[in-house]
């Protein structure tokens, strides 16, 4: 990147053999990050000035340099020259009094690349300085027969797999930073993680507080990574159920990093997706079509009112009300396409009189029972059998 420059007194200025990386018609990326300084030097015992290509002025001058970097890697498919590479190691000290904000706007730019899974996992050594949460998670082997990464790789390739949106590519970064601390093994030598998305909740707080993330999507990517392992049916009455708690966007916000999350577990199998991405996936379009079409998941989509039911004497009060729209909308639940206002009062008509009909029975039997024990009260012992001894013959 800006590896190669042209003056008309000294020429071509190429400290990092630009010139010798092209080969045919490739270009060998490199990211080389520095700038030319004079020098005060002795040469034969005599002062003299000598330019220099210095890296440790630029990263001093600008700590976010070094995330720029890393940012021109995930962008694109650059590779950091190693000697910038040996002074990035060198100056992370700079991260100790660099600004906030400037590192979080070329995180997020890191994390939003195209190869941000690649950029990530190499070059956790620059990164572990500014996020120190992520270093216990390079070496964490899972110890699942679901997971063929350790916690970094996977997080690594989670961020990549990600819809580029900023929640949900911070919220894959995050969602397994708890896992090294709750991590217990079973007596088969299998890997727990309990708790792990409440101490990753926890540890992306602290991150984003430090690189002052706004309010709004620290809050929303704070949600997503404690909720990242909901567990999400499959059958669609309970996914109405699911959107009715969490709301639409959320729920499709958070299916979008299950489905990142499933995908980056496994070693890829050609054409042949995961049966639990294939489940999320199924899942989300699910929700998709149910938002699209407007299909009824909230009482308040029915297409009849409390108002109207107690209007059409088909209620005798609001409890009465409530109870039938509520019947109602299970029934809506099951049969989108009962939700059609004709339709439904028809519906509530036939459930008023089956109602009658069950409490004019329920009235008549009530009544019977009394009856059959007035009868015996007003019979007294008398009116009990006598039981006697049969003669013997």
């Amino acid at each position: 990147m800006n590896a190669m420059a042209y003056s008309p007194k000294a020429g071509l200025i190429d400290p990092y053999d630009g010139k010798n990386a092209l080969v045919g018609d490739e270009v060998k990326k490199v990211v080389a990050i520095g700038e030319n300084v004079t020098v005060n030097v002795k040469s034969g015992g005599q002062p003299t000035v000598q330019t220099v290509y210095d890296m440790t002025k630029s990263f001093s001058i600008a700590p976010a340099r070094l995330l720029e970097a890393i940012r021109y890697c995930s962008e694109d498919e650059y590779e950091i020259e190693e000697q910038t590479r040996t002074c990035m190691r060198a100056n992370v000290a700079c991260f100790d009094y660099a600004d906030a904000d400037s590192l979080r706007e070329e995180l997020q730019r890191i994390v939003m690349g195209k190869f941000a899974a690649r950029a990530l996992e190499k070059n956790i050594d620059i990164l572990k300085h500014i996020i120190p949460e992520i270093e216990p998670c390079v070496d964490c082997d899972q110890h699942s027969p679901h997971h063929d990464f350790t916690v970094w790789v996977h997080t690594c390739k989670a961020v990549g797999f990600a819809l580029p949106e900023p929640s949900i590519r911070f919220a894959m970064l995050f969602h397994d930073l708890g896992k090294p601390d709750c991590m217990s093994l079973d007596s088969n030598g299998r890997g727990h993680f309990k708790g792990h998305g409440e101490r990753s909740r926890l540890l992306a707080e602290c991150i984003m507080r430090r690189l002052n993330f706004p309010k709004n999507l620290s809050d929303e990517i704070s949600w997503l990574v404690y909720h990242h392992d909901v567990k999400i049916p499959e059958e669609r009455k309970a996914l109405k159920a699911l959107i009715r708690e969490l709301g639409p966007q959320d729920l499709k916000e958070l299916l979008q990093c299950e489905i990142a999350d499933s995908r980056a577990r496994k070693l890829d199998i050609p054409n042949e997706p995961a049966p639990q991405t294939a489940k999320l996936k199924k899942s989300l379009s699910d929700l998709n079509e149910i938002i699209n079409t407007n299909e009824c998941y909230e009482i308040d989509q029915l297409a009849v009112t409390k108002r109207e039911l107690l209007d059409r004497k088909l209620a005798q009060n609001e409890n009465e009300a409530e109870q039938l729209m509520n019947a109602l909308f299970d029934i809506v639940l099951d049969k989108p396409s009962f939700n059609n206002r004709l339709m439904l009062i028809d519906i509530a008509e036939k459930s008023r009189s089956k109602l009658e009909q069950m409490e004019a029975d329920k009235r008549r039997a009530e009544e019977e029972k009394a009856e059959r024990e007035r009868v015996k009260r007003a019979k007294g012992r008398r009116g009990e059998p006598i039981f006697s001894k049969k003669k013997k013959l």
